[in-house]
């Protein structure tokens, strides 16, 4: 069994890790150690290889114009998706260990119809702006083995973490209204202020005041929460610990895992589609595109992972896995990176000529944002998904 107890740096690492994977900026926030304590340089890191693909042939995007092999993806999308399931399994403890601890602790009792709501709402706001989540569900329930009920349920879970640290920043809230109660205030003020302004003026002062409090109160939470919550690394019923109490792995919270798993799986492949469509549309409008700037990117961002001691550690163990190493999966990580930027090249390529156009052009549409939507549908035209899983 191995645990961690740093949970929720981790945590963050490993976000910001899967969001540059899944199409987030190139190069995270994620702190390099570029020398030891005392100003003494690092070793300079040697990479290690071991992975070999076991069908680099497998076709993972039929086209047209030529198929994308998994030869440059395999582990790529395989650690991707280890890194979706650890994520889903360390989001389950925290949102039970809060959910314990407002109730033992602040006697706040969960009120599921409000949950309900708050998450029929989220759920709302991402078919509007993020309807990808929902055209994906058919190859998510191909890969996990989840019916279309077990999937809404376990997006519906997935809103779970964020309502219960609202409930707590509400009671952290409270508390520090009373710290700062109105009257007192008020009283202070000269009631004969022209316009009511000192009266303003005195209740924003309360309300930053009632702000920080609150702010401080869940701080010190959060830093006390990291001493009392264990999380295991590992892939069975346990969770983690939470005050020396076990939080062990549920149905409903395994479909969740496994429904993260898929989603980012299906998730990534398509973006990697996109990308390499993207490239092939870019490449014929401007010609091969220029990587001196990528190059240096790459560079910085291989060096940022290295130095980063939990992350490091927790992608050693998820590569072990797959017979790779993190130098392996470094390696593999510069063609997902490298789509990545071609992408942002291609719209900004796609800008300048949109406003190059007259404006009586019968290709102009009214927004750039239109305009782009075309040319991306068609250059993903042709092309699809095959061989997802593997």
């Amino acid at each position: 069994m191995m645990k961690c107890r740093k949970s929720l740096a981790l945590l963050t690492a490993l976000s910001l890790l899967a969001g540059c994977a899944s199409g987030g900026a190139a190069s995270p926030a994620i702190s390099a150690a570029s020398e030891e304590a005392g100003g003494i340089p690092a070793e300079p890191h040697v990479p290690v290889y071991t992975y070999e693909n076991p069908d680099p042939d497998m076709v993972l995007v039929q086209s047209e114009d030529g198929d994308i092999t998994y030869k440059d993806y395999r582990l790529y999308l395989d650690v991707n998706e280890e890194l979706a399931r650890y994520s889903a399994r360390q989001s389950l403890a925290l949102a039970e260990a809060v959910e314990r601890d407002l109730r033992k602790n602040f006697g706040i009792e969960i009120n599921e119809e409000e949950f309900e709501q708050m998450a029929a709402q989220e759920t709302a706001m991402a078919y509007l702006y993020s309807p990808a989540v929902f055209e994906n569900f058919p190859l998510v329930g191909e890969l996990s083995g989840l019916s279309e009920e077990e999937m809404n349920g376990a997006l519906t879970m997935s809103f779970r973490q964020q309502y219960l640290i609202n409930l707590l920043g509400t009671h952290f809230q409270k508390e520090a209204e009373q710290d700062f109660p109105a009257a007192e205030l008020h009283a202070a003020v000269d009631s004969g202020a022209e316009d009511g302004k000192a009266e303003t003026t005195a209740e924003q002062e309360r309300q930053q005041k009632i702000f920080e409090a609150a702010s401080q109160r869940m701080s010190e939470y959060s830093q006390e929460y990291e001493q009392r919550l264990e999380l295991d690394n590992g892939d069975g019923d346990l969770l983690g610990t939470f005050d020396g109490e076990e939080i062990l792995l549920t149905d409903e919270g395994n479909r969740f895992v496994e429904y993260m798993a898929a989603s980012s799986r299906a998730a990534t492949a398509d973006l990697i589609r996109e990308g390499e469509m993207t490239l092939r549309a870019l490449t014929a409008l401007q010609g091969e595109p220029d990587r001196t700037e990528f190059e240096e990117t790459l560079a910085q961002y291989r060096e940022q992972i290295v130095g980063q001691e939990l992350l490091y550690s927790e992608l050693t163990r998820i590569c072990g896995k797959f017979g790779a190493t993190v130098d392996d999966y470094l390696l593999l990580l510069e063609r997902p990176l490298w789509l990545q930027y071609v992408g942002d090249l291609y719209y900004h390529a796609l800008y300048e000529e949109y406003n190059a156009l007259a404006e009586d052009d019968e290709s102009r549409t009214a927004t750039f944002d239109e305009y782009f939507s075309v040319r991306l549908e068609k250059a993903l035209e042709g092309s699809e998904l095959v061989n997802v899983g593997g």
